[in-house]
C-alpha cells in the first residue's frame, strides 16, 4: 500500500506556456484530491511560528491549523543593525517586501539581493 504525503492547497507547479491538459497544471495532490481520494489533515506546523501560520490556518484551513508548541514563539536570530535590520527583526513573525522589478523571466538578482 502506498501513501502520498502532501497538500493539495499549496503552491502550485511551475509551468511555462499554454496547456491543454489540466493535469499538468495541477500538482498530484490536488489531482487526487479532487477525484475523491481520501486525505487527513496534520493540524501542526512544525517549521510556522504561531504568527505565520495565522493567515494559511484561517484562510485555507477553517482554522483547524495550529504551530506546534517547540515552533510556536520560534523567531530569527538577527544580528542588530546593518542594511536588512528592519526586514530581519526578530520581534517581527512576518513581513512584506516590496521590490519593484521587471523582466526577470527565470531569475531574479533584485530579490537574491
Amino acid at each position: 500500500r502506498w501513501i502520498l504525503v502532501g497538500d493539495h492547497q499549496q503552491l502550485r507547479p511551475v509551468t511555462q506556456g499554454e496547456h491543454a491538459e489540466r493535469e499538468v497544471t495541477r500538482s498530484i495532490f490536488e489531482h487526487l484530491h479532487a477525484h475523491g481520494y481520501p486525505c487527513a489533515m496534520l493540524q501542526q506546523s512544525y517549521r510556522m511560528n504561531a504568527a505565520l501560520v495565522a493567515f494559511p490556518s484561517a484562510c485555507f484551513y477553517a482554522g483547524q491549523l495550529a504551530s506546534a508548541a517547540c515552533a510556536a514563539e520560534r523567531r530569527l536570530e538577527a544580528k542588530p543593525g546593518g542594511r536588512y535590520a528592519e526586514i530581519l527583526a526578530p520581534e517581527r513573525a512576518a513581513l512584506f517586501v516590496d521590490l519593484a522589478h521587471e523582466g526577470n523571466p527565470t531569475r531574479s538578482f533584485e530579490e537574491a539581493e
